[in-house]
């Protein structure tokens, strides 16, 4: 494994996150996200509101947060749990940062697909608080996690190449999926999902630097 690559990666993101939220500040990108958001809930119909609802709910700060303690718990052999989880916080509390301080005001209420939502602290706290937009929660605690799980999915040497590849393909459908649920629901703008997965595969890619040495 060629940790150097994975800093390297994680430097670039992280920086290109930095960039996007230099550039979402100013507002250039107001219209850009506007007619994205309006073409896509045109060519699409409600009937698919509910499924991604659904599956929206996978995104979450709880259930993400679950995800990862199995997989540490999984790989508790091969990892550091402490430092990654301190990772895994610090894309929450940039988040956060992100929200207070980037005037970057939430998409209206019209173009809210959301049927479903899921009772918990997270959404009770984001429904209180005032915070804009920017970065996706959502997309940058999947990126994450499905980061992460790339780093270790990498990292097995049990695994074929074909094994490696397929999983991979696997991880990278679901987070697409994840990002276009937040912009096709109404929930985020594209910017705001391209700039949270921006966020949370540049700390995955750190993870690399927590695994333990092979015995």
């Amino acid at each position: 494994m060629n940790k150097e690559l994975y800093l390297r990666w994680g430097l670039i993101t992280f920086g290109l996150f930095l960039i996007l939220s230099l550039i979402v500040s100013t507002g250039i990108l107001n219209s850009f996200d506007y007619k994205t958001s309006v073409t896509l809930q045109s060519f699409i119909p409600r009937i698919i509101d509910t499924p991604f609802s659904i599956f929206s709910i996978l995104g979450t700060a709880e259930v993400t947060g679950v995800i990862l303690l199995f997989l540490l718990l999984v790989f508790r052999n091969k990892v550091k749990i402490p430092e990654v989880l301190l990772l895994f916080i610090v894309v929450g509390l940039i988040e956060i940062v992100g929200k207070t301080f980037i005037y970057h005001p939430a998409l209206p209420a019209e173009l809210l697909r959301t049927n479903i939502f899921l009772s918990a602290p997270s959404h009770n706290v984001s429904q209180i608080a005032e915070f804009f937009s920017f970065p996706s929660g959502h997309s940058a605690r999947t990126a994450f996690v499905t980061g992460f799980i790339i780093v270790i999915v990498m990292a097995l040497k049990s695994l074929t190449q074909i094994q490696k590849r397929l999983i991979i393909l696997g991880v990278i459908i679901f987070d697409f999926l994840m990002l276009f649920s937040r912009v096709y629901l109404g929930e985020h703008w594209t910017t705001d999902v391209v700039g949270g997965a921006l966020l949370g595969f540049s700390l995955a890619f750190f993870t690399a630097y927590l695994l333990k040495p092979s015995k």
